[in-house]
C-alpha cells in the first residue's frame, strides 16, 4: 500500500509540475529560435522530457514488473473490448480500430484548428519552414504526456484498481489538465476526457503505448500547427513598422 500511496502522489505531483514548466523555462537562457513561441516550446520540451524521465524512472523502481509491461509497443493487432457508442464491436483488431479512430479525431482536430487559423486570416504558407519544429514538438509532448497520464496512472493504480476505474481516471484527469488547452473550456475538458478514455484503453488492450502515442501524435501536429501559425500573426501584430 505504501508503493501505491507513493506512486499516485509521484505522478500528481508529475502532472502539478507539467503546469509550471512554462515558468520555469523562462529563466532557461536558451534562444533556437527568432521564434518566441518556437524558442519557448523548445525550452518547454526540454523540461517536459526530463520530468518524465525522473517520473518513470522512479515509477520503474516503485513497481518496475508493471512499467516494464506497458512501457513497450505491445500488440497493436490485440482485440479491442466492445464500447456500441463508439461503434466499436466485440473483437476488433486494434490495428483497424487505431487507424480508425486516428483518421476520424484527427480530422476533428483538422476542422477545430482550421476554423481557428482562418477567423485569424492567416496564410498557411509559413508554416512549411517550421514544420520541423512542429514535427519535434508533436513527437516529445505526446510521447511525455502518454508516459504520464497513461503509462504513469497505470504504474501506479494497476493492481489495486479495475481497467474500467483506470480509463475514467484517466479521463477525468487527462480532461481537466486540458481546460486551459486548445479547444479550452467545458468543451476541451469533455473533448480531451474522451481522448484520455480512449487513449487508456488503447494501452489496456495492446498492453502498450503506439495507439496512444501514435494518435495523441497526429492531434499533437495539428494544434502545433495551428499554434505557430497563430503566433507568427501575434509576431506580425506587436513587430515595429
Amino acid at each position: 500500500m505504501i508503493k501505491v500511496i507513493a506512486s499516485v502522489l509521484l505522478v500528481l505531483i508529475s502532472i502539478a509540475l507539467i503546469f509550471k514548466l512554462f515558468g520555469f523555462s523562462k529563466v532557461i537562457g536558451l534562444q533556437v529560435s527568432e521564434n518566441e513561441f518556437i524558442a519557448g516550446q523548445f525550452r518547454y520540451q526540454v523540461l517536459l522530457l526530463l520530468l518524465t524521465l525522473i517520473t518513470i524512472i522512479a515509477l520503474s523502481i516503485l513497481n518496475g514488473e508493471v512499467i516494464d509491461r506497458f512501457l513497450s509497443v505491445g500488440e497493436i493487432s490485440a482485440s479491442a473490448g466492445p464500447v456500441p457508442l463508439f461503434g466499436i464491436k466485440e473483437g476488433e483488431s486494434w490495428l483497424s480500430l487505431g487507424l480508425s479512430l486516428s483518421f476520424f479525431i484527427t480530422l476533428i482536430t483538422v476542422v477545430f484548428m482550421y476554423f481557428q487559423v482562418r477567423a485569424g486570416g492567416i496564410s498557411m504558407e509559413p508554416l512549411m519552414s517550421l514544420m520541423g519544429w512542429v514535427l519535434l514538438f508533436s513527437l516529445t509532448n505526446s510521447l511525455c504526456e502518454e508516459l504520464i497520464f497513461r503509462v504513469g496512472i497505470v504504474g501506479a493504480l494497476y493492481e489495486v484498481v479495475s481497467p474500467e476505474s483506470l480509463m475514467i481516471i484517466s479521463a477525468v484527469i487527462f480532461g481537466l489538465a486540458h481546460y486551459s488547452g486548445m479547444p479550452g473550456g467545458m468543451a476541451g475538458i469533455f473533448l480531451a476526457g474522451v481522448l484520455g478514455w480512449l487513449l487508456m484503453k488503447s494501452v489496456l488492450e495492446t498492453h502498450g503505448i503506439f495507439w496512444a502515442w501514435f494518435i495523441h501524435f497526429l492531434q499533437d501536429v495539428v494544434i502545433f500547427s495551428g499554434l505557430t501559425l497563430l503566433s507568427l500573426k501575434s509576431s506580425a501584430a506587436v513587430a515595429p513598422n
